[in-house]
């Protein structure tokens, strides 16, 4: 089955990681995708606040730089505040 940007942002979005890990073992440049208002996987994974889900997209990738003109700031405090001090 091939997969779309859009399924991986719904699994996401429904913070259902199994399904995340499954879209991005067979198709990982979707990491990579935006929808047409410039939202990344990652602005899906911030907005269900699962630290694990984040972690694992980062670990994949994902831009925590990633922007759009809603949650840029959301994005990089969110996952900031969970760094681990240097």
């Amino acid at each position: 089955m091939a997969y779309t940007f859009e399924d991986l942002y719904e699994a996401a979005e429904m913070d259902d990681f199994d399904e995340v890990k499954r879209i991005l073992q067979k198709q990982p440049a979707l990491i990579h995708g935006k929808d047409e208002y410039e939202f990344s996987v990652l602005h899906a994974a911030v907005m269900t606040e699962n630290e694990e889900l984040i972690e694992f997209l980062l670990g994949q990738g994902a831009d925590v730089r990633a922007s759009n003109d809603e949650e840029l700031p959301r994005c990089i405090s969110f996952c900031i505040r969970r760094l681990p001090p240097s």
